[in-house]
């Protein structure tokens, strides 16, 4: 079907009309785009009309012709002869909504038909079916998310984030909240000030290190806040991922409770706890290529109206195919798909590594940024990077028993190297608490 097909004209005409007898009746139709008008010379007068208002001019009849002259628009859109018709055109603007509202379904309809057409030409072009349905998933996805992610002028900008920082002076955080995604952990919140949108966070450590653990607690305590959550878990299957969070809040060891033993009623609750929790899936189907994980995220996402964060474990079992790439490259290229799903999807990816070898070898078992395997590409393409790491692991005798630092490695926008955040953790059962709180409970008994 030929595009011009849909569209009704009449409608963008009634519109136009309706600002023009009325301009305060621009809000009533704010959702609408100048290219949400299938006629061009329609979107011209459009884009003219929400420049003056921009500019808190007066529109009319003059002011419309004149911003269109400016533009060498006028004689395009038929001189001012035409805008006196559009003015007849409607006796009234009451009904400037409905029309606004023809005007904007038959846009959608359009663009639906371009990305089908779009989806059919990558389905010739491309023989990876994953690829293709990762294609088809982030084109529909699109359609679907508001539309903020068009180019915007600085001016544009900085009006909004104006009223951002306003909004923030007149609604002070406290010490525990933060703009961004609650990590579910409040030490680590202060840390990194939540997940922000489209992050990729990279968690990294040794084996033992609690990796997974803290991977999938920030996962459960987002989703039992009402977060979409999605979970992709390469190595261990849905039911071993489900028994450690029992584990972590009955208290109760895994190997303890698979034999029957232990305090059974505190598991029981456990499972009804973590079942009310609605909006939290894991997908546990092993060697899922980066565009496999991206297709299934992005058709999670168009099903639920979006996710609030995609938790991977980990990216060496991911499979990919080195093309004779170095793995360093290989590596790479998954970093920089989940720095891409992040993006699409407008929210924070957790993505857990794991680190080299030679932290054996020194002294000083803390990662840095160096200890990554493959770090350069990781490190390139990460907006986050916390390593994780336990010095009971190490030292049998040491003076911070179940403590796991969480050190702030990189952070595009806060400080790293450093700064870092504690937590209590229980790797008996992988549970988390503060260690704060946990020091002055122990205080208080003393």
């Amino acid at each position: 079907m030929d595009d011009r097909i849909v569209a009704s004209p009449e409608a963008e005409e009634a519109v136009l009309g309706g600002l023009l007898i009325d301009p305060d009746s621009i809000f009533r139709v704010e959702a609408l785009r100048p290219e949400d008008f299938q006629t061009e010379k329609h979107a011209w007068i459009y884009a003219a009309i929400l420049t003056l208002h921009g500019r808190r001019d007066a529109v009319d009849f003059l002011t419309v012709c004149d911003e269109l002259e400016q533009r060498g628009k006028l004689d395009g859109v038929g001189g001012p002869a035409f805008i006196t018709t559009l003015i007849n055109a409607v006796p009234t603007s009451i009904h400037v909504a409905h029309y606004a509202g023809i005007v904007e379904r038959e846009a959608i309809r359009r663009r639906y038909m371009e990305a089908g057409a779009n989806i059919t030409r990558k389905a010739f072009q491309c023989q990876d079916s994953n690829e293709v349905a990762a294609y088809a998933n982030a084109q529909l996805l699109k359609l679907e998310q508001n539309r903020n992610g068009s180019a915007e002028s600085v001016s544009q900008i900085a009006s909004a984030f104006y009223d951002r920082l306003e909004g923030w002076a007149k609604n002070p955080l406290s010490d525990n909240e933060v703009r961004g995604l609650n990590t579910g952990f409040d030490s680590v919140n202060r840390l990194i000030e939540g997940y922000k949108p489209g992050d990729l966070w990279i968690v990294c450590g040794r084996p033992g290190m609690g990796k997974s653990a803290f991977c999938f607690e920030s996962a459960r305590r987002v989703a039992a806040k009402g977060g979409k959550v999605l979970i992709f878990s390469l190595e261990m299957t849905k039911a071993a991922v489900f028994e450690r969070w029992v584990a972590a809040l009955s208290g109760v060891e895994a190997r303890v409770f698979r034999r029957g033993h232990g305090n059974i009623p505190a598991c029981m609750k456990a499972i009804i706890d973590l079942n009310e929790i609605t909006m939290l899936w894991i997908d546990d189907q092993p060697g899922l290529s980066p565009s496999q994980v991206r297709a299934r995220a992005t058709r999670r996402a168009w099903r639920e109206g979006g996710l609030d964060l995609v938790v991977v474990d980990h990216v060496r079992k991911m499979q990919l195919d080195g093309r004779g790439e170095n793995t360093a490259k290989t590596e790479g290229r998954k970093t920089a798909a989940m720095k891409d799903l992040a993006k699409e999807l407008g929210c924070p990816v957790l993505l857990a590594a794991q680190l080299n070898r030679g932290v054996e070898g020194r002294g000083e078992k803390r990662p840095s940024l160096g200890d990554l395997r493959d770090s350069g590409e990781h490190e390139e393409e990460a907006d986050g990077v916390l390593g994780l790491y336990r010095d009971e692991y190490y030292n049998k005798n040491t003076e911070t028993p179940h403590i796991l630092e969480i050190l702030a490695l990189k952070q595009r926008e806060g400080p790293s190297g450093a700064s870092r955040a504690e937590l209590y953790y229980d790797a008996r059962v992988q549970s988390f608490r503060e260690a704060e709180f946990i020091r002055k409970s122990v205080e208080e008994v003393l």
